[in-house]
Parts: structure tokens; sequence; C-alpha cells
């Protein structure tokens, strides 16, 4: 038959092609090493790999490009729990940060019991900010920011309580 071949995988990182060993972060599988996995992958390891499979007779190079995904922390920077009277205002706000690719304002979604009539939402690339006007008793309940990003959804969400202001 056919002489062996040989398998390589590499990585460029920065203007070098570097080797990719098979190590506890990376392992070849399948018939000559052809299936690729990493391990707790990170942003770094995204980029541009070659698989180059060759013998005496030919030499098969191969190139794809990996993207590592990473999803936005949600923290909210509001009360988790907040009371208010009908009538009066609240305020929502959730730090969105370390999200590759970075999330913007169309990846965000408010969604609660409220009067949309009376919200306005506002995102600066860090900041999701929700503010409702004017609530009313029916307003009430669970109010949740959900990202959607390609590395996966990811939502926080916060109680508003509002009370029957004493007459």
């Amino acid at each position: 038959g056919f002489p062996d071949p040989q398998v390589s995988w590499t990585h460029q990182v920065g203007s070098d092609m570097v080797y990719v060993s098979q190590d506890q972060r990376a392992s070849f599988n399948g018939t000559f090493g052809l299936n690729f996995t990493l391990h707790g992958a990170v942003v770094n390891d995204g980029g541009l790999y070659r698989l180059t499979v060759m013998n005496s007779v030919k030499t098969v190079v191969l190139e794809f490009n990996v993207s590592i995904q990473v999803p936005p922390v949600l923290t909210r920077l509001s009360k988790f729990q907040t009371y208010h009277l009908t009538g009066s205002n609240a305020t929502f706000v959730i730090n969105v940060s370390n999200a590759l690719p970075p999330v913007i304002e169309s990846n965000l979604k408010w969604q609660g019991n409220y009067n949309s009539d009376h919200q306005t939402a506002m995102f600066d690339g860090e900041r999701a900010t929700l503010e409702l006007k004017n609530l009313r008793v029916t307003d009430t309940g669970n109010i949740t920011l959900i990202v959607n990003h390609p590395a996966g959804e990811i939502s926080r969400y916060f109680e508003l309580v509002v009370l029957d202001a004493p007459s």
C-alpha cells in the first residue's frame, strides 16, 4: 500500500505558525488525527489553524479559522428587590461586560409586566438601563434583561413591587 502519512496541526500566533502538541488542552482523534478538539479554549486560541497530511506521494494542507466566543457577564447595579409607590418611577441597571463578540443594543431585551408605554430602555455599550415611569400596582413582578449572544442566551432579573400610595 501507501506510505504511512505524517500529520501535523499548527496554529498561527502573530506571524508564526506554531506546532500544536497533543496535551491536556488539545486532542487529535479519528483516522490520521483529523479531528481536533481544544479543551478549555480561551480567546487567544482563536485564529488560523492548519492541518498538514503528507507522505512520500502527496502533501495536503487544509486551513481553517477558529472563532472563540465568550458570553457576557451580567452584574446587577441596582437592588435586586425594590418597593415603590404608585405614580413613582423605578430604574434598573445591569452592567454588561467581557463579551466576545461585544454585545450590541439589538441583542438586549427587557421583559416584565410593566406598561411599555411608560418605559425608556438605554444601552451605552456597558450598561443596560430600564426606566419605568408612573408605576401602577399591576407593574408588580419580575423585570428581566435577556441578552442574546452567539455564545448563548443569558439573563438577570429584578423583583419590582408596586404598592398603592397612601391616601
